[in-house]
């Protein structure tokens, strides 16, 4: 039940990240984590990365994203 919870406030958690207007820590909070130290730490179980590397993963792949639509 945790797992399930967890992953869902992940994938939450990834579309928030996109918003770089949003801190990691608001975006921990916003998605129902009571610490940024365990938002961080399931993050870098189910992903592979800490909060601001997959910010950083996402960014580039939605620039990449955006170029190739406006055929760039």
């Amino acid at each position: 039940m945790i797992d399930y919870l967890n992953r869902f406030r992940i994938n939450k958690a990834q579309t928030l990240l996109l918003d770089e207007s949003l801190t990691v820590a608001i975006i921990s909070e916003m998605v129902g984590f009571q610490s940024v130290n365990y938002f961080s730490n399931v993050t870098k179980k189910m992903t592979g990365k800490s909060p601001r590397e997959l910010r950083a993963h996402l960014l580039s792949l939605k620039n990449s994203t955006y170029e190739i639509q406006e055929g760039k």
